[in-house]
């Protein structure tokens, strides 16, 4: 399990309702399920998803808005597999 501590905005964006469903609202509800203050805890695989969701699908208001979220767990991933 990773987790990062959320900045004021992060955790402000996170927290906001999400209507509609798909792949990144689905992202935004399990993000949501997984903060415990200020902090945010995903298992390796939903980091690679968050990751990927974030830097594949386009540039729209969600990726740009996360991307630094989805940097900072790019590099709490690395160090957990760093031998």
């Amino acid at each position: 399990m990773l987790t990062v501590r959320l900045t004021e905005d992060e955790l402000e964006l996170l927290s906001r309702p999400v209507q509609g469903s798909g792949g990144f609202q689905d992202i935004l509800r399990l993000m949501q399920s997984r903060i415990d203050g200020d902090r945010l805890s995903v298992a390796e695989d939903e980091a690679e998803k968050i990751i990927r969701y974030v830097n594949d699908y386009g540039e729209g208001g969600f990726q740009a808005r996360l991307r630094p979220l989805a940097e900072r767990l790019r590099v709490s991933l690395e160090h957990a597999t760093d031998p």
